[in-house]
Parts: structure tokens; C-alpha cells; sequence
């Protein structure tokens, strides 16, 4: 428009000064928007740094080697993501969808990924009243019934409400067996501990010997002494 008309029919000049002002409004804006982004995201970019010598020391290790998080330190969040992105090696447990996972291996990632949150027989059903969304999402079969779609008839889930309103008896069974056995089900290298765990899980971490420690996490192996 400018090239074409402005500066044809009125002036060069009148030309010259719209695209300096618009390239000028253009490089301001992009510094104005990556500065207001380096300000707001800088600490915590900055703390994901300091988990540097926890991944040096994990692609030290085995190939392929499992690491279960146990919980994730307050200044990270998904720390199984950067596990999987800066290191070669696999995580035990993840909140994303799984996609041709068996069920079994499903359930039983979550009761593990409850066990450590510290979801006891105790305060089991205030957690089933107070997390209905995270239950359904870990024991639904495909996005219907994930999400509540009453479209695309295709996918039907009739045991998902069977399976929710037996989720309590099915985690009181889990932790009534021998975890350490349960964890073994499936391969397992080491439990990553960012914070004190409560004392079910303490006491079977207690029994593992410590490998790497830094300020931020310390990391066991799955090894009963």
C-alpha cells in the first residue's frame, strides 16, 4: 500500500517516514515483549539450573535406566519431562494420557504416584471427594469418557463408573501388600526425593541406599540392602 500508492501519488518521503515508523513500532514491540518475558520467566529458568548436576548424574548411569519421582521439588514443575528431555534415561510414572498402555500398568502407576503423595487408608476417601477430575482422568479408557463427551458413540466406556466406585477397595489392597514387591513389577532403577516423604513411604525409601544427594533432591537406589 505505502509503495504502491502513498509513494506514487503523494510523496517518497510520506512513504519513507510510514515504513521507519512501522518497522521502528515493530522493533520496539519485539524488545518491549522479550524483555517483559525474560523479566517474568528469568527466576525460574534460573532455578531449573540448578538441577544441572542432577542430570549430569543421571546420563552418567546406564542407558535407558528408570527413575520413579517420588514428588517434584516446589521450584520445578514436571520434572519428569526434563528427565526425559536432558537425560537418556526413562521415567517409572507420568500425568500425561497414556495411549496403548495396558490398564493394569496404568492403575497401577497411579496407586504409586498416590502412595507417594501420601494418600493413606486414613484420608483416602477425602482425597476420592476432593479429586474426582484426577481420578477419572487415571482410570478412564479413552477421551469420552474422559472428558464427558457425549459425542463420537463410537467410543463407549460402560466400566468406567465400575471402575471409579471400586478405585477405594483396589488402593486399600495395594497398600495392604508388599510395596517394595509392587514397585518391582516393573522395572525400576532409582526413587528421586525432592522433600520429606510421610512415613509409609519413608520407612521403604529407608531401606535403600542413597546414591546421589545435591541441594535440591537426593536420589536412591532401588536396591533392598
Amino acid at each position: 500500500l505505502f509503495y504502491n500508492i502513498i509513494r506514487q501519488w503523494w510523496s517518497r518521503y510520506i512513504w519513507g517516514v510510514g515504513i521507519f515508523i512501522i518497522v521502528m513500532a515493530s522493533l520496539v514491540f519485539g524488545v518491549y515483549t522479550q524483555t517483559m518475558a525474560y523479566n517474568r520467566f528469568y527466576s525460574r529458568y534460573a532455578d531449573l539450573q540448578s538441577f544441572s548436576s542432577l542430570f549430569d548424574w543421571l546420563n552418567g548411569q546406564k542407558k535407558d535406566c528408570v527413575v520413579l519421582v517420588a514428588n517434584t521439588p516446589k521450584a520445578v514443575q514436571n520434572l519428569e519431562f526434563l528427565i526425559l528431555a536432558f537425560t537418556h534415561c526413562n521415567v517409572y510414572n507420568s500425568n500425561m494420557v497414556f495411549s496403548l498402555m495396558p490398564n493394569e500398568r496404568v492403575y497401577h502407576n497411579y496407586f504409586t504416584y498416590l502412595f507417594f503423595k501420601g494418600v493413606t487408608v486414613g484420608n483416602l476417601e477425602q482425597y476420592v471427594r476432593e479429586n474426582k477430575d484426577e481420578i477419572r482422568m487415571h482410570l478412564s479408557s479413552d477421551w469420552k469418557s474422559l472428558y464427558g463427551i457425549k459425542d463420537f458413540p463410537d467410543f463407549q466406556d460402560p466400566e468406567l463408573k465400575e471402575r471409579i466406585s471400586k478405585f477405594p477397595e483396589n488402593y486399600r489392597k495395594f497398600l495392604s501388600k508388599n510395596l517394595t514387591n509392587e514397585l518391582s513389577s516393573y522395572r525400576l532403577d532409582y526413587i528421586l526425593v525432592s522433600s520429606p516423604l510421610h512415613q509409609e513411604a519413608a520407612s521403604l525409601v529407608s531401606g535403600l541406599d542413597k546414591v546421589f544427594a545435591d541441594t535440591n533432591v537426593t536420589i536412591y537406589s532401588f536396591k533392598t540392602r
